[in-house]
């Protein structure tokens, strides 16, 4: 049987270990440099949500992911922030 991952939103206790990950290569390849992210990210676990939630991911109560989540449901009704990026 394979162990159920879990999931808890970021908090002020997870910046370093999100700065890790974004830090890595693999990670760079797809999101560009840390320094693009970390604000938002910064943001948002001082309590100033914009655009994503942030969540860890463990199993066995070991980190393995930092997960974005969005709330939104439509470009149009979100004002297309999408095309804006």
């Amino acid at each position: 049987m394979y162990p159920t991952p879990t999931f808890k939103m970021a908090t002020l206790q997870d910046e370093t270990l999100a700065k890790e990950w974004w830090e890595k290569p693999h990670v760079m390849e797809f999101w560009g440099v840390p320094e693009a992210h970390l604000p938002n990210f910064e943001g948002y676990i001082n309590g100033h949500k914009d655009i994503f939630d942030y969540w860890i991911g463990s199993i066995n109560n070991e980190p393995y992911c930092l997960l974005c989540t969005s709330d939104c449901t439509t470009l149009e009704e979100e004002g297309d922030w999408y095309g804006r990026l």
